[in-house]
């Protein structure tokens, strides 16, 4: 309901690492009453959620099965503005560390120029100054005290009858780069593509963002809407109209082995001719 308020807003987008959201996802798929006991909600949310009773106490319901796991059906830690915070940590310890090599030239302990060092001198001389490869790969530093990093600039806008995020610009160095923004209306200009042909969807055209350009479902995709192509499940493939999966039948498939092999055949061809020229004559056939 306020997409509409929030249509063509301009925002930064810190990428999210895959490998910190996959690892985040499986700790929280994997949390149980019996191993999240820090959490004292957690077990009466589990058993609401799975209609059960945990332990002894509780006896509603049926006994909760250990095979009880929560599932989430869109990566959960997408977007979150956690990479901040672990470079604000990363770069706090970096500084500390920093300092202690200066001032106590790397002795175990908190020596005492480290230890009556001001805070003030601790954050402008060493962690305003730390330089390091950020959660999410980049590199991590200040720049007239502000942080230098890379980042997606973005723009939430109405496209097609759908909304999305479309990247625009990145923000890097301090300076904003290669900014393009687009307003985009309802009523698309009269110089766009009007429709696009049965077995294509519309994808943004490379020149006029607000328009499209028609490009073509593969052999084993339907069109879902204007905009989108799915592919068929195993053993179906896409009827005439390109808009339901049936099943399989053994023309396609032949249809399918005899393109790949003539493919494949003419691959070959072009490859004996290159290695061998006075061999093999220049074959007929493009790749």
């Amino acid at each position: 309901g306020v997409d509409s308020i929030a249509n063509n807003l301009v925002a930064t987008n810190y990428p999210y690492p895959e490998k910190l959201n996959h690892d985040f996802m499986h700790y929280l798929e994997n949390l149980r009453p019996e191993n999240n006991k820090r959490n004292e909600w957690f077990e009466k949310y589990w058993e609401k959620v799975f209609g059960c009773h945990s332990n002894e106490n509780t006896m509603k319901g049926r006994e909760c099965s250990k095979n009880n796991k929560v599932t989430f059906p869109f990566p959960m830690a997408y977007n979150m503005p956690i990479v901040s915070v672990f470079n604000a940590v990363y770069a706090f310890a970096f500084g500390f560390v920093n300092a202690w090599e200066s001032k106590c030239e790397r002795k175990p302990g908190i020596c005492g120029n480290l230890r009556s060092m001001s805070s003030q001198t601790l954050f402008k001389e060493y962690v305003l100054n730390v330089k390091f490869n950020g959660l999410n790969g980049d590199k991590f530093a200040f720049h007239n005290n502000d942080v230098d990093v890379f980042m997606p600039v973005i723009q939430y806008q109405r496209y097609l009858g759908k909304y999305r995020f479309r990247q625009v610009g990145t923000w890097h160095s301090m300076t904003l780069n290669n900014f393009k923004l687009a307003i985009c209306d309802d009523v698309q200009p009269p110089y766009c593509t009007p429709y696009c042909e049965s077995g294509y969807r519309k994808a943004e055209d490379d020149v006029n963002p607000c328009c499209w350009k028609c490009v073509k479902c593969a052999k084993d995709e339907i069109i879902v809407d204007e905009i989108t192509c799915d592919r068929c499940k195993d053993g179906l493939m896409p009827a005439l109209n390109k808009t339901e999966c049936v099943p399989i039948d053994l023309a396609f498939i032949n249809s399918n082995l005899n393109e790949k092999y003539d493919k494949l055949s003419c691959q070959m061809s072009h490859l004996q001719y290159e290695l061998k020229p006075n061999i093999y004559s220049r074959p007929n056939c493009v790749v």
